[in-house]
């Protein structure tokens, strides 16, 4: 199966090769009227060029139409065939129908690393012409026929004249170097067939033939047997490593905030209100009641004026106003001011637990 498709494969490279191979010497060698053309494209090794191209139109001139270039340097020559090699495939057809009546075909020519171009444009009267472009005076060609056409791959056309600048075709050829005369022989020259009969033929010395050395057959050693290794067991299954804990960093405990308790106002207990009441006015003593007992003459040793305890002359004491433990609402001011307190003291307590 490999076999076949090698052979398939050979055969489509050959039939590819030969497809898209051409030879413009062979070619050109049917046409006698093409020969001088044919002969400077093989001097200047143009055809080898054109043989290598998969696609080349090539611009043929007759034997008439080419003779104005006899005796050129080779350089020039070289030069103006490159011109009549355009790299695309051009028939009579195409060259008729271009579009805007004219268009621009790239030589096979290049100079100072820049190709020559070549302007082919149709005029009024249908013939087309065929110019060197980049050059003020042009020496341009007619479009005469086709001289041979591989579709695709290569046409020959037939041009009236040599496209090429003018500065080219007009450049003067090099002066003939008439021959030298041949120098007469001189005196002193022995004639070699002399020289020859005079040395004594050499004597062939006959070599001994090559012993025929049997070569020995190399012997067969055989190779010992590579030892195999046998290769130690694997040790015991290490259990996988426990993850390291990650122990958090110690957390610094915050002092606490003493809380700011406003102090306790002591409120000013008002002092007790003293009552400054009016002495009484003593009562008058009731007047005795009539009795049937005789009285004496002689008055009472006591008056009410001379009483015990009493001074003459001296009023009586007043009666003294009951203290008082404590001012009119002392009591509630304490009351609130424990209430204040206890208040202060729980608000601390929970500040405390947050903080903690």
């Amino acid at each position: 199966m490999t076999s076949k498709i090698h052979l398939l494969f050979c055969l489509y490279f050959i039939f590819f090769i030969k497809s898209n191979a051409f030879n413009i010497t062979a070619i050109l060698n049917q046409f006698p009227a093409f020969s001088t053309f044919n002969s400077y494209l093989t001097q200047t090794q143009v055809a080898s060029a054109i043989n290598s191209k998969k696609s080349v139109t090539v611009l043929a001139v007759d034997n008439n139409g080419i003779s104005s270039l006899s005796g050129k340097p080779a350089d020039v020559l070289g030069k103006i065939m490159s011109l009549h090699a355009v790299l695309d495939y051009y028939d009579v057809q195409k060259l008729q129908n271009i579009q805007n009546r004219t268009t621009i075909l790239t030589s096979l020519y290049q100079a100072h690393g820049q190709r020559r171009f070549l302007n082919a444009t149709i005029l009024n009267t249908g013939s087309v012409v065929i110019s060197s472009v980049g050059s003020s005076s042009i020496h341009g060609a007619n479009l005469v026929k086709s001289i041979f056409s591989e579709p695709y791959n290569l046409s020959i056309l037939q041009v009236s004249t040599v496209v090429a600048p003018m500065s080219m075709v007009s450049a003067p050829s090099p002066p003939k170097i008439p021959p030298q005369p041949p120098a007469p022989p001189s005196k002193q020259t022995i004639p070699t067939r002399a020289v020859a009969a005079t040395l004594p033929p050499i004597p062939g010395i006959p070599l001994p033939p090559l012993p025929n050395i049997p070569i020995p057959p190399l012997p067969n050693i055989p190779l010992p047997p590579i030892p195999v290794i046998p290769l130690p067991p694997r040790g015991p299954t290490l259990p996988p490593t426990p993850p390291t804990p990650v122990i958090p960093p110690p957390i610094q405990p915050t002092p606490p905030i003493p809380p700011t308790v406003p102090p306790t106002p002591v409120l000013p207990v008002p002092a007790p209100a003293t009552s400054n009441p009016a002495s009484p006015t003593p009562a008058p003593a009731p007047a005795p009641e009539p009795s049937d007992a005789p009285t004496n003459s002689d008055p009472p040793s006591a008056t009410p004026q001379n009483a015990p305890g009493t001074s003459p002359g001296s009023s009586p004491k007043p009666a003294e106003a009951p203290p008082a433990d404590a001012a009119p609402g002392a009591g509630t001011i304490v009351q609130l001011s424990l209430s204040f307190s206890v208040v202060v003291s729980a608000l601390t307590v929970v500040q405390l637990f947050i903080v903690v």
